[in-house]
């Protein structure tokens, strides 16, 4: 294709983005000054990077304070830029970009914003009233023809850009389905009658304490001084090959990767946590070649009977058992764990039931692959429809209208705020891990904080859309942490483990004596285990103090998430 546009007469031109565009502030309002409906007809953009930069719609308020569409929105905080394909009213700290040539439009949007969110880095480390000439003297590569920029081409380019990269993903997930559906040995995921009768029976079983240290001894590593900048590296790669635990949360424990000369390793082994704020206590198996940094330890077999099925269910009990009992003051170390006692299967003889175990495992293995299959089929059909290009005529768009989107736009309620953690202090980074999403909320009154804690359930509204929480839905998965503070009381500060979500309507709350008496239609609910940490680094450090001052709404108690 561009060599056709080439030898057509078309050309690459490097340009500013003063030739292209003219940037203005918006006239700003803030949110209450609207009226909120879901048929409201107009988008309200505002500084979030979910949902196209829109946080709701809003009713008609004035032409004063509209903004003409088939704009770039972008706002001050995110420095992402966004289309607006119709007119708007905005929040503050937010710009516009308008078009100063013919024929832009919601395809060749996408070439510029690509562009310009390219320098998103650089805006963001700028003051506000530095912007507008930094986004004049934003270099662009655009393709221009008979002295005008080749709107045609770009819309071309653009729909060729979306099937390849729409079929190369497709593609990409079914070759990584089944490689690892044979390398798993689940190239078929039918259940054997043993697998059947495993999942029948499991709640007849016979049960039995088993003490762990009867069952398995601490590893004696023989790893050589090293020292961490040179000998581990986050990156897997043949230098770095060994996966090392540490106090991790999540990822199987595993932070960085060492040199195979330098660390020792076990196979088939559990590896615990002994230390950290919030990552005492997690068990991961490694059944895979595997040492340790700090900050835990690996477990293995006194018996060498394990296998991967057995190291993942014995985990799963082990953490059980421990998670909630130990704690950043109270360390789970060797000493403790090992007089500690799990449930597990047992035989008609007294012995720990591997064979059934292992059917048990096996059976919930294939019950997820199962699902994931039945899942990816469902995308590739989605995918056949959108590149159907036997029955799709060429210049179709492979975007919704306006309309389409407005009629299923998933609107949250409440704004959600959400900022990288590369926004913090590296001392604020290094107390929660840097590579979690924490929740941190508020409570408003004391009414409120009582209910959280005598239901340890914490909530955040969502929109008034059938199925809204679906913008957020991997957001609200990946949040393992709620740190709660007190409204204008930011030195009052608890923390809790998330445990699980679940979406709650109005008449679920009011039946568990939620404190409004007029809540909202639909809620995301956390369910929250306090965690027992000394929080004082994060009240010295203003953590709460340092998120108002990002964003002087959130001094209202806004919901926050921090993210990788």
């Amino acid at each position: 294709m561009e060599k056709k546009f080439i030898e057509s007469g078309g050309e690459y031109r490097k340009c500013l983005a003063s030739s292209l565009f003219e940037v203005k502030g918006n006239p700003q309002l803030d949110k209450d000054s609207f009226t909120f409906s879901k048929d409201s007809k107009y988008p309200y953009f505002t500084r979030t990077v979910f949902n196209n930069g829109i946080l709701c719609h809003v009713n008609y308020l004035d032409e004063e304070h509209l903004i003409k569409g088939n704009s770039l929105a972008v706002g001050m905080m995110g420095m992402r830029f966004f289309y607006m394909k119709n007119d708007f009213y905005a929040g503050q700290f937010t710009k516009t970009a308008f078009p100063i040539f013919d024929g832009f439009n919601e395809s060749v949007a996408l070439w510029f914003i690509s562009w310009f969110n390219k320098s998103s880095a650089k805006y963001l480390g700028l003051l506000v009233r530095d912007f507008e000439n930094a986004f004049n003297n934003t270099e662009l590569i655009v393709p221009y023809k008979d002295g005008k920029v080749a709107v045609d081409y770009i819309e071309s380019r653009i729909r060729e850009l979306e099937e390849s990269r729409i079929r190369e993903l497709e593609e990409s997930r079914i070759r990584e389905l089944e490689a690892y559906l044979i390398a798993a040995g689940f190239e078929d995921c039918e259940l054997s009658q043993s697998e059947r009768d495993a999942l029948k029976t499991f709640m007849n079983r016979t049960f039995g304490y088993v003490c762990i240290g009867d069952l398995y001894g601490k590893v004696k590593l023989k790893n050589k001084k090293f020292n961490k900048r040179i000998d581990a590296a986050k990156e897997r790669s043949k230098i770095f090959s060994v996966p090392l635990v540490n106090a991790k949360h999540g990822d199987n424990g595993i932070m960085f990767y060492g040199r195979n000369e330098v660390f020792d390793t076990v196979s088939s082994s559990i590896a615990i946590i002994q230390n950290g704020a919030v990552a005492t206590g997690d068990v991961y198996p490694q059944p895979e070649p595997t040492s340790v940094l700090w900050d835990a330890y690996l477990i293995k077999s006194l018996t060498d009977c394990d296998t991967d099925n057995s190291l993942f269910y014995i985990t799963a009990a082990i953490e059980k058992t421990i998670k909630l009992k130990y704690n950043y003051d109270k360390k789970a170390t060797w000493e403790r764990v090992k007089t500690e006692n799990i449930y597990l299967p047992i035989t008609d003889q007294g012995e720990i039931d591997y064979s059934f175990i292992d059917n048990y495992i096996n059976a919930i293995k294939k019950q997820c692959i199962a699902a994931l299959k039945k899942e990816i089929d469902r995308e590739h059909k989605a995918y056949e429809q959108a590149i159907n290009t036997e029955e799709t005529a060429a210049h179709t768009p492979l975007v919704k209208s306006y309309e389409e989107v407005e009629k299923e736009s998933l609107i949250a309620a409440e704004p959600f705020e959400c900022y990288k953690w590369n926004r913090f202090d590296q001392d604020i980074i290094d107390f929660f891990g840097g590579d979690k999403t924490v929740l941190v909320g508020c409570a408003k009154d004391k009414k409120q904080k009582n209910w959280i804690l005598s239901h340890y359930i914490y909530n955040v509204r969502l929109g008034q859309t059938k199925g809204s929480m679906e913008k957020f839905k991997e957001l609200f998965g990946r949040t393992s942490l709620l740190v709660l503070y007190e409204f204008g009381r930011p030195d009052k500060l608890s923390a809790y483990t998330i445990t699980g979500h679940k979406e709650m309507g109005k008449e679920d709350l009011l039946a568990i004596d939620y404190p409004n008496k007029n809540p909202r239609k639909s809620y995301m609910t956390f369910s929250i285990e306090p965690l027992n940490i000394d929080l004082s680094f994060l009240v010295n450090h203003h953590l709460i103090e340092k998120l108002i001052e990002i964003n002087p709404d959130n001094e209202k108690g806004t919901p926050i998430f921090i993210e990788p």
